[in-house]
């Protein structure tokens, strides 16, 4: 994926560790800091929301059913 605002990678990656508590010292040693003038965020992953997509050629909301 890339930032839409500078072309980058938005450069992301998952970690899983054997212990909850090794996780919780990792995410809080490295939540702000910065490589490269890049700032790092770090957190928990949580599930991918659902998105909703809208293929109305209306433009006015509503569905469509079929692909074109």
């Amino acid at each position: 994926m890339r930032d839409p605002g500078t072309g980058r990678s938005r450069g992301f990656a998952f970690v899983n560790m054997a212990k909850d508590e090794e996780a919780q010292e990792a995410m809080e040693a490295l939540n702000g800091y910065t490589l490269d003038e890049r700032n790092f965020t770090v957190n928990e992953a949580r599930p991918k929301r659902e998105q909703r997509r809208d293929y109305s050629r209306s433009g006015r909301g509503g569905r469509c059913n079929s692909l074109w």
